[in-house]
């Protein structure tokens, strides 16, 4: 073994709780990459059939490790797991995933076309409505299209899975969604937006009270940490099989393997190998691992100690991050070697690694003024399975290339809401709509100034390239933007996340897509 990733593994394994063997437990290939070229589709709509006549019953409970990015209910304006999950359940989009091989099919829309590179023509499904009773119309359409398409709007969502765009209505049933410019990911983006009533968009402050929607379940409440739907009987492919479907925050990592060993809830989502182990061989449970194309990150704020590339590139090079994903991860992980996941289109090794090495460290932080007088603050938290036990390996690793780091622990709400504040601050980064292009959006503009303090000018018409290019081409341009973000380094890169649930072989029928959110839930079905 190479003595610097010997040393990195002795440095490790002091910080762990217990030296363990890495487990065989998942198959890294579950997830396989998208088709991202430009066609024309007039395609099936979803099958229902197995759907209709079912009464629901029972309840699932999903064990979370965060709660909702904020306590409103308006998917635009926030990011997280909870909020997807929500999102998926109560809401409909034009278009979906179905659950075998994430191809796209027909939702509210029973058809689509692609009719040039900004146009994209869509037929309405016929008598579907919202949980209020009213019928789903061009005009709903239209206000959510237009709402997230203008660039003054200021929602999270604007530019990462739509760009400016509009919605033109044809007639009653048929509606033209276009785009400013070429839109690689239109059919993706699609395939995630839900559709809210016009009429919540002309009162957005109904977002903060209710979530109403086209989806399979109904929005019940939000009430100590536990957000609650039910069973949509009216939903247009059928009702789901399950009434009652709760969201419950659960922090603790071991809480939640509790809850889940104990029968209080039924899944623990992105679990770590230590929770996978607590389940190994017991028929009882089963794990489904179908992840996002997601990332374990450690964030850099580019606007003060960190300012200079060099400075951020030498901790690439202090930090060993397949040592730490072998000894604490324990596996359940795959280390990056370029800004976007593995499992990207367009991925492709970069031939500078920045893999361990903290004589080059030195070498780098004494070139950008730092010789063993750099401070970096830390905020660390339970959002990551072992958190706290990689960001200490990560300031021992700062610790031996002469850079202190002063660690702040935080609760996960105060976490999301404040670690733009510190230097340092792991975390995770997930395309919502299954495109390496929404990743690559969160470096330019005003997300890249809010997530990282990053304003590189050269960014954006790299982002555009891609987006603009078809088929092979496009592979290409996402590598030249992904690789020109990697040397820039504004974060560790320190694995893709494998997202493994743990789920009660009580639970039939629980399926995933490669995405955030749970749009397959309606399928689910539980045992008394």
């Amino acid at each position: 073994m190479d003595r610097r990733k010997e040393q990195g593994l002795d440095r490790i394994r002091s910080v762990a709780e217990a030296e363990v063997s890495r487990r065989a437990l998942l198959k890294t290939g579950a997830a396989a990459g998208v088709s991202i070229g430009i066609g024309s589709w007039m395609l099936r709509g979803f099958s229902s059939a197995a759907a209709q006549g079912n009464v629901p019953t029972g309840t699932v409970v999903v064990g979370n490790a965060e709660p909702p990015t904020s306590a409103q209910w308006d998917s635009y304006s926030v990011f997280g797991l909870v909020d997807a999950q929500v999102a998926s359940l109560v809401h409909d989009s034009l278009l979906g995933y179905d659950a075998t091989d994430a191809t796209i099919v027909g939702h509210l829309a029973s058809e689509w076309e692609l009719v040039s590179p900004t146009t994209t023509k869509l037929t309405l499904r016929e008598g579907v409505k919202f949980h209020d009773g009213s019928p789903v119309t061009a005009e709903d359409v239209k206000a959510t299209i237009d709402r997230i398409g203008n660039p003054e709007s200021g929602l999270a969502w604007h530019n990462l899975i739509f760009p400016e765009g509009s919605c033109n209505i044809i007639d009653e049933k048929t509606v033209e969604v276009v785009t400013a410019k070429p839109f690689g990911p239109i059919e993706k983006a699609l395939a995630v937006m839900p559709i809210f009533p016009a009429s919540e968009i002309a009162t957005p402050e109904n977002f903060t009270k209710q979530a109403i929607g086209a989806g399979p379940f109904k929005f019940v409440s939000y009430t100590e940490n536990k957000i609650t739907v039910e069973a949509n009987p009216d939903y247009w492919a059928g009702p789901p099989k399950l009434q009652t479907v709760v969201l419950d925050y659960i922090q603790d990592a071991n809480a939640r393997v509790s809850a889940l060993l104990s029968g209080q809830c039924d899944i623990i989502t992105r679990c770590s190998a230590e929770q996978l182990a607590r389940v190994e061989g017991d028929a009882n449970f089963y794990v489904v691992d179908v992840p996002p194309l997601t990332q374990v990150l450690c964030i850099y704020q580019s606007n003060g100690n960190l300012a200079k590339k060099e400075t951020r590139q030498a901790l690439g090079y202090a930090i060993d991050r397949q040592g730490i994903v072998d000894a604490i991860m324990e596996g359940v992980g795959k280390v990056p070697y370029s800004s976007i996941a593995t499992n990207a289109p367009g991925y492709e090794e970069q031939p500078e690694r920045f893999e361990y090495n903290p004589e080059k460290a030195k070498e780098l932080l004494a070139a950008a003024g730092y010789d063993g007088n750099l401070t970096l603050t830390m905020a660390t938290t339970s959002l990551v399975p072992k958190q706290k036990e990689i960001d200490q390996a990560i300031v021992q690793f700062l610790q031996d290339v002469g850079i202190t780091v002063d660690v702040t622990t935080l609760e996960v709400g105060a976490y999301r809401t404040s670690y733009n504040q510190y230097d340092l601050t792991l975390n995770t980064l997930a395309s919502f709509d299954y495109d390496p292009d929404f990743i690559l959006g969160f470096y330019a503009g005003p997300t890249a100034e809010a997530v990282f303090h990053l304003n590189d000018p050269a960014i954006a018409p790299l982002i555009e390239a891609q987006r603009a290019a078809q088929g092979e081409e496009r592979l290409a341009k996402i590598n030249e933007c992904a690789a020109y973000i990697w040397d820039l380094q504004p974060a560790l890169y320190l694995s893709d996340e494998l997202w493994p649930f743990i789920v009660s072989s009580k639970v039939q029928d629980y399926g995933r897509v490669p995405l955030v959110g749970e749009p397959l839930m309606r399928m689910a079905m539980k045992q008394a």
